[in-house]
C-alpha cells in the first residue's frame, strides 16, 4: 500500500500548495493532506506551517488515534485545526518580527493579525486532512476533514463495485451527505465540502450566526466586471436561501465574470458597505488564517465526514486532495477518470 501526491505547480518559484502523506510505524493508520495558500508570501508561511504541525501531530498521536470513536476522531480533528490556524498567527508574528514592510506585528483581542498601522495582515490556507485507518477485525474507516475548496475524492476502482457503509460522524446532517455526494454509479464519493460563497449551507450557517457576535456578517456576491465595490455586485441567494435564477439561467448576459475555464460563475465573501479597515472580499467560507475576516462570519472549523468501507468486496481506492488546477478545469467526473487513465498507464491501482 501507498499514499502519492503532488504539492504545487511547476511554475510557482515559491510553492504555497503543500501536500503531505504519514504513515504509522505499524502500517494501520496512514494519513494524507493538502493546504492550499493564499495572499502571496503570507500563504506560503500558512501552509508550511500547516504542514509541519499536521505532521507532528500525527507523530504525536497515531499510538492511541487508532482506537478513537468516530466522535473522538471528530472533536480531535477540530483540535488539530484550530491549533493550526493559532501556529500560522504565530509564524505570521515570527516572519515578520522588525519587518520594515509591516512595522511590529501584534494580536488584537479579536485574534487579528495586526500591523503596526492598525491594518490586517492577509493570508491563509485551505486544509484537508484524510486518513485511513485499520482497526485489529481489518475493518477501514476514512475520515476526512476540510475548511476551504481542495476536495477529497474518494474512487473505486473501475472494474470492483465499491461497498461503503453510510457515513457517521458528529453531526446528523454527515448521514445524509453521502447520497448528495455520491456518483450516480457509486465510483467514486466527495468525502470533503466545498465552503464557498455558492454554498447554500455556508449560506445558512452565517446567516444563523448570532448578530450579538457577529453585528457584520459577509456577503454572498457575484463577481461582475469594473464593479470595483464588490458589496455592490449581485448576492448569490434571496432572502429564502436560493439562488437567483436570473444569473443561474442566464450568467454571461447578466454580465457575470467567469472563474475558469469551466465557465463557473465567479463568487465572493464580502464585507458589506461600512466595512474599512478590514475590507474582506474572499472566494472561500471557511479557512486557517485570514484572521481579519473571521469577525464576520469565516471560520476555521471543519467539516468532519466518516466513511466505513466494508470487507466485501475488497475495494480498492484512491484517495485524492485535488487542488483548483485540476478542479477548475474538469468536472469531478472528468478527475477520476484522468486519474484511472494515468494510473493503468502506469499500472498503479491500489493507492491504499
Amino acid at each position: 500500500d501507498c499514499v502519492v501526491g503532488r504539492s504545487s505547480k511547476r511554475w510557482e518559484k515559491s510553492p504555497r500548495r503543500l501536500f503531505f502523506t504519514w504513515v504509522s510505524p505499524d502500517g494501520n493508520l496512514i494519513a494524507g493532506g493538502v493546504f492550499d495558500g493564499h495572499g502571496g508570501l503570507n500563504g506560503k508561511t500558512a501552509s508550511e506551517a500547516s504542514t509541519a504541525a499536521a505532521l507532528a501531530w500525527f507523530e504525536r498521536n497515531w499510538p492511541t488515534a487508532r482506537s478513537w470513536s468516530e466522535e473522538k476522531w471528530s472533536k480531535e480533528l477540530k483540535k488539530l485545526f484550530y491549533s493550526l490556524h493559532q501556529e500560522i498567527a504565530r509564524q505570521f508574528l515570527e516572519k515578520h518580527a522588525g519587518s520594515g514592510e509591516h512595522g511590529r506585528l501584534a494580536i488584537d483581542p479579536k485574534f487579528i493579525v495586526r500591523k503596526s498601522n492598525g491594518y490586517p495582515v492577509h493570508g491563509g490556507t485551505t486544509a484537508t486532512v484524510v486518513v485511513l485507518i485499520q482497526d485489529d477485525s481489518g475493518q477501514k474507516r476514512l475520515i476526512c476533514a476540510n475548511v476551504g475548496d481542495s476536495d477529497a475524492i474518494l474512487v473505486s476502482h473501475p472494474k470492483q463495485a465499491m461497498s461503503l457503509a453510510r457515513r457517521s460522524a458528529a453531526t446528523p446532517a454527515l448521514e445524509t451527505d453521502l447520497n448528495a455526494h455520491t456518483s450516480e454509479s457509486n465510483e467514486w464519493i466527495h468525502l470533503s465540502e466545498d465552503h464557498g460563497p455558492d454554498s447554500a449551507r455556508e449560506w445558512q450557517r452565517i446567516r444563523e450566526l448570532d448578530a450579538a457576535d457577529f453585528p457584520t456578517k459577509l456577503l454572498f456576491v457575484y463577481d461582475k466586471p469594473n464593479v470595483f465595490r464588490k458589496y455592490e455586485c449581485p448576492q448569490v441567494f434571496l432572502e429564502t436561501g436560493v439562488k437567483d435564477a436570473k444569473f443561474v439561467e442566464n450568467p454571461w448576459g447578466n454580465d457575470l465574470r467567469p472563474t475558469n475555464v469551466r465557465y463557473d460563475a465567479a463568487v465572493y465573501a464580502v464585507t458589506p458597505y461600512g466595512v474599512s479597515t478590514d475590507v474582506t472580499c474572499i472566494a472561500m467560507t471557511r479557512s486557517l488564517g485570514d484572521f481579519y475576516a473571521h469577525q464576520f462570519g469565516l471560520t476555521w472549523e471543519p467539516h468532519v465526514s466518516v466513511v466505513r468501507i466494508a470487507d466485501d468486496p475488497p475495494p480498492t481506492p484512491s484517495d485524492i486532495d485535488q487542488t483548483e488546477s485540476i478542479a477548475d478545469t474538469f468536472s469531478r467526473s472528468q478527475c477520476v477518470l484522468m486519474v484511472f487513465g494515468i494510473a493503468g498507464a502506469l499500472k498503479i491501482f491500489r493507492l491504499f
